[in-house]
């Protein structure tokens, strides 16, 4: 086998190797998430490596609590964007969330609202631990 070969996957070796069923699969190829990438001469269908990812990148979001429909969305929405603009634009938000939250600390301490606060900010705490565990699967999945 020469070293550009790319190596398809039967759907049921698919399935085993994703952790899923091949309805599950069969469901993903409906919704257009995943696509077949050919048939064998036996009429099998074949998968790409890429739609391995594409499932372990799903079943990461599910764990997130994020639905079907929304993940649909996600992969629909990325493939018609420039995903490193997108990107940059994340990071410049964060940087002036970051101003915004430490501006805010002086202002709690005057009006003596720490209870509400702390409720709300342990909220976003949460909320930013989920984004940041995305951007690790994301970097260690590359």
């Amino acid at each position: 086998m020469f070293g550009n070969e790319v190596k398809l996957l039967r759907i049921g070796e698919l399935a085993r190797l994703a952790g899923v069923t091949s309805r599950t699969i069969d469901y993903y190829t409906q919704m257009g998430i995943i696509s077949e990438a050919a048939r064998s001469p036996g009429k099998h269908r074949l998968y790409s490596q890429e739609a391995l990812k594409t499932i372990k990148i799903i079943k990461e979001l599910q764990k997130q609590h994020y639905s079907l429909q929304e993940i649909y969305a996600i992969f629909k929405e990325n493939k018609d964007s420039d995903l490193l603009e997108k990107t940059a634009n994340i990071g410049r938000y964060l940087d002036n969330l970051q101003k915004e939250v430490a501006g805010l600390y002086p202002a709690i301490r005057l009006c003596g609202s720490d209870e509400q606060f702390k409720s709300v900010s342990s909220d976003i705490i949460n909320k930013s631990l989920l984004v940041m565990q995305s951007l690790i699967f994301m970097i260690n999945n590359l």
